[in-house]
């Protein structure tokens, strides 16, 4: 048998530092609305294809602040949840009404006929009237069925599915109690607290393995030299920041480092850099923090090339040896690996607007076109952003990942 295809999927999962050091709570709640919809679940699908193996990025904000939920840090969206619907003052009905519309319409809002009647409402006085009093538009009893659809929008697809708790909330649909909320709120303190042990699980197992970003997720060539911006595009406009802040970018590696090691159990062997920024010093932290690879985009590998990459009327690079091969500097052991661009792109943006069979079969025939375009032992390395695209994908994604998982582990 020829030697194989190597298809290398990294999920990259990562949301700031959203703690406000004053207030002490969150100031945003998307860490935890996507450690709902997304984190646990994106892992959990692996129960269903062991012979599958990937790579998730795991930034430590994102750790530290799931943990800071788990202790009882608390977000003003969440405030505005657990408050009894009666009881709730004015600005905070405001609140509710802007706020708790804030998932993708068509898949998240549309398919549930009571939330999208709370929708259409709101949507209709604000054809009527820019700025309403929404306490004398919606009841108690509508403000607590938004207050609970929210919620139950962002739960991930296996509590969907499978869950008793919320598929009975979502058969009943409206007419909400207090006590609905209290189950709503026992639901995601679950779902918090089994995401991490879920990735440790899949780690152990050597299904997967777990990489990291620096801590608070830095541009880090930007640390070292602020002018590399303009360096890298001379059509900016000139600034004059001018600092070289290696230790901040050392510390926040070595600080993310430990904080998976601690964790997981494990210290990573692969960095993810920030938005695929790399530079010669930043390989060289790297190199000198004992990591074995790391990863970037492949206009940033073109740019670096005596030529640049170029991709045919099919958009198939005409040279895949120069992007499917790993890279190294002259005398390192580090090992460097660039993303399809094109096929990382379709995932993120593009196939939510195809059926899910036609979506995996058409990146599956892409995957084996690169292939077959030679040489022999290529990794083809699809890199990116875990959590936001699943939003625009009918049931967050499951059945597009479900059916290119299939078409990849079947196949010889």
């Amino acid at each position: 048998m020829p030697p194989k295809t190597r298809l290398a999927i990294l999920w990259h999962m990562h949301q700031p530092c959203y703690r406000n050091p004053h207030s002490g709570r969150f100031d945003l709640p998307w860490l935890r609305l996507h450690a709902l919809k997304d984190y646990f679940g994106m892992v959990h699908l692996l129960e269903e294809f062991p012979d599958l193996r990937l790579t998730f990025n795991l930034v430590p904000s994102l750790l530290s602040g799931l943990e800071q939920y788990l202790g009882g840090t608390s977000d003003e969206f969440a405030e505005v949840f657990r408050k009894p619907a009666e009881e709730l003052a004015a600005d905070e009905v405001q609140f509710l009404v802007r706020h708790f519309f804030s998932i993708q319409h068509e898949n998240h809002i549309k398919p549930y006929r009571r939330y999208e009647a709370l929708y259409q409402k709101k949507m209709l006085r604000l054809a009527q009237q820019p700025d309403p009093d929404w306490a004398r538009v919606f009841t108690a009893a509508e403000l607590r069925d938004l207050q609970v659809w929210f919620q139950l929008a962002y739960f991930d697809e296996f509590y969907k599915d499978g869950d008793e708790r919320v598929c009975a909330l979502l058969r009943q649909g409206r007419h909400f109690s207090e006590a609905d909320k209290l189950t709503v709120s026992a639901v995601e303190a679950e779902i918090l607290g089994r995401i991490i042990p879920e990735y440790r699980k899949f780690q152990d197992q050597g299904q997967i393995e777990l990489s990291t970003s620096p801590y608070y997720h830095p541009i880090l060539p930007l640390l070292l030299d602020p002018q590399a911006g303009k360096k890298a595009n001379p059509r900016l406009a000139s600034y004059d920041l001018d600092f070289n802040w290696e230790d901040d970018a050392r510390a926040q590696l070595l600080s993310g480092l430990d904080l998976m090691e601690k964790t997981f159990g494990k210290r990573p062997r692969g960095i993810w850099p920030p938005e695929g920024g790399l530079s010669e010093g930043v390989l060289r932290l790297f190199e000198e923090s004992g990591i074995a690879w790391t990863a970037s985009d492949e206009e940033v590998l073109s740019r670096s090339l005596p030529r640049p990459l170029e991709r045919d009327a099919g958009f198939q690079v005409t040279d895949p040896g120069a992007l499917y091969s790993p890279y190294a500097q002259p005398g390192s052991p580090l090992k460097i690996f660039f993303r399809d661009h094109l096929l990382s792109d379709l995932i993120g943006f593009y196939y939510q607007k195809f059926t899910a069979p036609d979506a995996a079969a058409d990146l599956f025939q892409r995957i084996k076109a690169i292939a077959q375009a030679g040489p022999e032992g290529l990794t083809i390395p699809i890199i990116l952003d875990g959590e936001n695209a699943w939003e625009f994908y009918p049931g967050s994604g499951r059945a597009f990942l479900r059916e290119f998982y299939r078409l990849v582990t079947r196949d010889p």
